[in-house]
């Protein structure tokens, strides 16, 4: 008579469950977990931005504007290096220099590829390791949740045999007057906390990505006035960029792995 209640309650938790598992969704596809389909083919959301059509233009504009600075900075440490006694580095050093820095603009693209195929690689092993065999993380966590009072068939909800979704299939599992919606709520907060934080991280690197990649013919070129200090700067920018939000995709995982052994 009074079964609405608990699926009531069991409405919020499944709703808590359902954002859990379309928020990591989103989060594996900008990190490159899961990938994307571009026409017949599959590929990376990183991958697919970096190497458009639209990027690609404005890379290669930048790369003659950078040739162009390359010649007056060629040109600007020839007079330094005349004008100054002493001065290190002969005209045929700058004229190597710049021939360097110009090969350097080549390089960039493939660079770029090669950080974003072993990033990704590198992110999806550890990710497989940390996922607790399940695909969904709402899944797992209802999973846990329900067996400490009593879920039965809890490994087909992981496996994907019985659907978390389907109120008639968790009412011949379990009991919903005994099932601890409150441990749901608290545990989803923080999980859902974590993947907005961790979406807003991965939106922001994906941006940020794509303007050092676009500027990079610049600081580059700004190599044979300063030593390669710039360039240097630009280079920690791209590494940090592209390995410090995997940590938090994966922190997840192993903050459920952590929890489900608390409630054990």
């Amino acid at each position: 008579m009074f079964d609405w209640i608990p699926e009531m309650l069991y409405f919020i938790t499944k709703t808590i469950l359902m954002l859990i598992d379309g928020f990591i969704s989103i989060a594996n596809v900008l990190c490159g977990i899961e990938p994307i389909r571009v026409g017949k083919e599959e590929t990376d959301f990183l991958s697919y931005i970096l190497f458009n059509e639209q990027v690609s233009f404005a890379f290669k504009s930048a790369i003659l504007l950078g040739a162009i600075v390359v010649v007056f900075a060629t040109i600007f440490q020839m007079l330094k290096n005349i004008s100054k006694e002493g001065a290190e580095g002969s005209p045929i050093k700058v004229c190597f220099k710049a021939l360097k820095t110009l090969l350097v603009f080549a390089f960039v693209p493939l660079c770029m590829f090669l950080l974003v195929w072993i990033g990704n690689e590198f992110v999806i092993a550890i990710y497989k390791a940390t996922s607790n065999g399940s695909t969904a993380l709402g899944a797992y966590l209802f999973t846990v949740v329900g067996e400490l009072d009593g879920l039965q068939n809890g490994a087909k909800f992981l496996d994907g045999t019985f659907d978390y979704k389907n109120v008639d299939t968790v009412w011949f599992c379990i009991d919903l007057w005994d099932y601890n919606h409150f441990l749901v709520w608290l545990l989803g907060g923080v999980i859902l906390y974590n993947i907005l934080t961790a979406l807003m991280s991965f939106i922001d690197r994906v941006i940020s990505i794509v303007i050092l990649y676009i500027l990079s013919p610049f600081s580059v070129a700004s190599s044979i006035v300063d030593d390669g200090t710039h360039f240097k700067l630009w280079r920690d920018q791209v590494l940090v960029k592209f390995f410090c939000s995997y940590g938090m995709i994966i922190a997840l995982n192993i903050f459920v792995m952590i929890t489900s052994f608390v409630i054990n």
